[in-house]
């Protein structure tokens, strides 16, 4: 059973749950401001308030480093430093209203959601729109143009620079906050989804209002699993420690946890309560928080990997195996890989004891497992296999290997003595010598060395294979020794038999080694040492496919590094854009690095209004056709801070004349319809806008303007 603990009960409803980096947990409420209580006793700390926190707030949200609270009302998003309870920037809103806010995982960004179904990026320690990153709902191609009710943004996740975003229509957005790259949508449901998250890079899970969790990969944009959840509107998916389960979230008064890696629920009502729950959240200690609809927040100690952990650190294995048995979350695990890896090193120390007759000391040792269900069969037979020891010594001293390997084969930790180790040797001595024997045609002489063999029932079955096939097996060796790969895999298919082979296992141990030795040089930039190796396996049949994707990928890494090293920047980043395996090489994630310092700089400059410099930093990569989405939204900011800023000066010609400029290089889009609004008001001055400037523009028409270019 979990431990269930009432942690505590709020004077209002549980809107926000999150953990501070010193452990401590912040939470934010329907009507009571923000509350910092203590991981530990659940005592509340500390209250944050402030006069635009109360019934009127639309949505909430911490920064990941727990230094920020950002929230919205109707008129502005407020962002908080939480070590001392100051409102530090206020983003007045026109024209939006925010229902959805989050933090990127750098704790720079503010991404909201509107009523309009806009997602829009903002700086933590600014006011002015970095970007409007997408707008629902997404129009399919072929589709008619739908009517909306009611437009909504539903869910934000994030994965390093990576964003994922959902809202009316079901559509889902892929963007990344640096370069705005590579940017797709994927659409395969009407149907609303609240919950999204990111299993890896290129794989997304979410989980629809109509109950039906999905796992789509980002690469192809397909749905690779559909798992339909026992419960609807889901509303959070919590990954767990364990990668291959999730926790799953719903507007009904139960948890349900599922199997992402067999596609199973494993436990439709693995926690359940008496009221609905509002917000879940996992604690760095594997617990769980869970806020409920009647205001009581509670604590649940899960069987956990760190306890799993920890009883593996004190040895106290025993207990971990229960716990093991008990939870199936933490079964596959690779603190479940460690206990058994610890569970194998007792064993080969009690074998070790049993060997030189301490038989004490192996009781010692197995102790702790002989009552554990999963291994108290191997103990019994480990014992009652070493009763036998002093006849397996004689056995082996005699030669008489047929009897040996029986019993070996009883008794399996007998497998562990010096003696079978010895006979494996000799085994391989003797299998290699009637190799060479039927190479010479000498079959009766190879038959003879392997006879004693026979009737090892392990040994058996390749024996007979390589006498009664002894064409094929020499057509085999000679391919083997060759390297006719075409050879071996026509013979491979005629009988598997020849995949037990010794000289054809080290032949594979050493074709993978060539596979990953490729993968290095490319990590390296290595091209030319990895062409080598790629001679090496390109004859391989089941390897041509791979061989060829190598090939490819050597001629873009060269690319790339011939670019980066005459300074073409703006190629660089195009073959990045292209093939984005490489962002996963050494130099890759140097350019990447150093994209995101100018991008950072730059939206420093964008946010003050200084068009120049912001030009000046981006160098010849403001032509870069690859990232102009990304570009085009950093020079918007920079016209619209300016103008607000020769605005505010009242410096009202000069802002004129910028607003002209703005209208002549990106059109007359909404954010400079509202930056031209304000300007008439303060100024008192009507703009003189031709009707040939109300002709739309597309978003990347600056790309061409002389006026950005020169």
């Amino acid at each position: 059973m979990h431990k269930i603990n009432e942690c505590l009960t709020s004077r209002s409803e549980i809107t926000q749950l999150h953990q501070l980096s010193n452990s401590n947990i912040i939470y934010s409420t329907k009507l009571h401001g923000v509350k910092i209580l203590s991981a530990e006793d659940c005592i509340v700390e500390r209250n944050l308030s402030s006069k635009h926190l109360n019934s009127k707030t639309t949505a909430t949200a911490f920064s990941n480093n727990g230094e920020l609270l950002a929230f919205s009302n109707s008129s502005a998003i407020y962002v908080i430093y939480i070590p001392t309870h100051k409102i530090i920037k206020t983003i007045k809103l026109v024209n939006e209203s925010v229902e959805i806010l989050a933090f990127d995982p750098s704790s720079t960004y503010i991404i909201a959601g509107t009523k309009n179904g806009r997602v829009l990026q903002y700086r933590y320690n600014s006011t002015s729109l970095l970007s409007r990153l997408c707008s629902f709902p997404h129009q399919r191609k072929d589709e008619r143009i739908i009517k909306i009710r009611q437009n909504f943004v539903s869910a934000f996740t994030f994965f390093e620079n990576k964003m994922a975003c959902s809202g009316y229509g079901g559509s889902i957005f892929i963007l990344d906050l640096h370069s705005r790259v590579n940017s797709s949508i994927i659409s395969h449901s009407r149907v609303r989804i609240n919950a999204i998250c990111f299993l890896d890079i290129d794989t997304i899970i979410t989980g629809n209002v109509d109950g039906v969790i999905q796992i789509t990969s980002l690469r192809d944009k397909r749905v690779n699993k559909r798992i339909n959840a026992p419960l609807m509107k889901i509303n959070q998916i919590i990954l767990m420690p364990n990668p291959d389960y999730i926790i799953v979230s719903s507007e009904s008064n139960y948890l349900t946890l599922i199997n992402i890696k067999t596609f199973k629920v494993i436990d439709s009502k693995y926690l359940e309560f008496q009221e609905k729950i509002n917000k879940i959240l996992l604690l760095e200690d594997e617990s769980l928080l869970v806020a409920l609809a009647n205001k009581t927040l509670l604590k649940i100690e899960l069987p956990s990997i760190s306890r799993l952990n920890s009883l593996i650190t004190h040895n106290s294995l025993d207990e971990a195996f229960a716990l093991v048995a008990k939870e199936p979350m933490i079964r596959g695990s690779q603190e479940h890989i460690k206990l058994e890896e610890a569970y194998q090193a007792f064993l080969s120390k009690a074998i070790k004891a049993l060997i030189h007759n301490d038989k004490d000391l192996a009781k010692q040792l197995t102790n702790m497992f002989k009552n554990i269900p999963s291994k108290k069969e191997e103990i019994r037979s480990l014992f009652d296999g070493f009763e036998k020891y002093s006849r397996l010594q004689a056995l082996f001293l005699e030669r008489k290997y047929a009897l040996a390997y029986a019993m070996c084969s009883k008794y399996p930790a007998l497998k562990q003595t010096q003696q079978f180790k010895k006979m494996e040797k000799i085994w391989k001595v003797s299998f290699n010598d009637a190799q060479r024997q039927i190479a010479l045609g000498r079959d009766d002489i190879a038959k003879s060395i392997l006879s004693e063999y026979m009737t090892i029932a392990a040994k058996r079955p390749l024996i007979k294979f390589i006498l009664n096939h002894n064409k094929k097996f020499l057509e085999f060796l000679k391919a083997v020794d060759r390297k006719e790969f075409s050879k071996l895999n026509t013979l491979i298919k005629e009988n598997e038999m020849f995949t037990q082979i010794p000289t054809y296992i080290a032949l594979n141990n050493e074709i993978q080694g060539y596979l990953d030795e490729i993968k290095e040089c490319f990590r390296v930039g290595n091209i030319e040492l990895a062409n080598i190796f790629l001679l090496k396996i390109e004859t391989i049949p089941y390897l041509k496919g791979e061989v060829e994707k190598f090939q490819v990928e050597a001629k873009h890494i060269q690319k790339l590094h011939t670019a980066y090293n005459k300074g073409d920047f703006i190629s660089c980043y195009t073959i990045l854009d292209t093939y984005q395996s490489l962002n996963s090489i050494e130099l890759g994630k140097f350019l990447q690095k150093h994209w995101s310092k100018r991008v950072t700089k730059c939206e420093e400059y964008a946010i003050e209004g200084n068009i120049k410099a912001l030009k000046q930093i981006l160098g010849e990569l403001l032509k870069l056709p690859t990232r102009k989405e990304k570009i085009g939204d950093l020079l918007r900011t920079s016209f619209h801070s300016k103008i607000e800023l020769l605005t505010k000066k009242k410096s009202f010609k000069n802002a004129e004349n910028i607003i002209y400029s703005y209208i002549d290089i990106f059109g007359l889009d909404s954010e400079i319809e509202l930056a031209s609004h304000t300007f008439e008001e303060i100024s008192g001055t009507k703009l003189a806008i031709v009707e040939d400037q109300h002709r739309k523009k597309s978003r990347d028409a600056w790309f061409t303007s002389a006026l950005i270019m020169k």
